[in-house]
């Protein structure tokens, strides 16, 4: 999970808002503690502001909400990090979120 209280020694919010503890807790169905890690993560990122970071945590979220089986709360999530990619242009990204089941319909 990300630690808000030492995100002062971090240079970039990408190094702050390093969500890879928490795709290793979802991997491990560890789903409470990929939430709140993603949570924490997303509100930083917010902050900030950091757009690409908090489209990315999106897709994380989108692909936690698969699992939950939360199909409203997945394309809400999906339609919402789609939306920042597009106003940056970053088409690999746009490419593997339309790729998403839940991203279709």
């Amino acid at each position: 999970m990300v630690l808000l209280s030492s995100c002062h020694q971090y240079t970039t919010c990408e190094s702050c808002c390093d969500y890879q503890p928490d795709l290793i807790a979802l991997r491990q169905e560890r789903l409470d503690e990929a939430t709140a890690g993603l949570d924490e993560a997303l509100g930083l990122a917010r902050r900030l502001p950091y757009p690409h970071q908090e489209a990315r945590l999106l897709h994380v979220y989108g692909q936690l909400d698969i699992r939950e089986q939360r199909l409203e709360q997945t394309r809400g999530h999906l339609i919402e990090a789609l939306a920042i990619f597009r106003r940056m242009g970053a088409r690999k990204e746009i490419e593997r979120i339309n790729h998403e089941p839940a991203a279709i319909g």
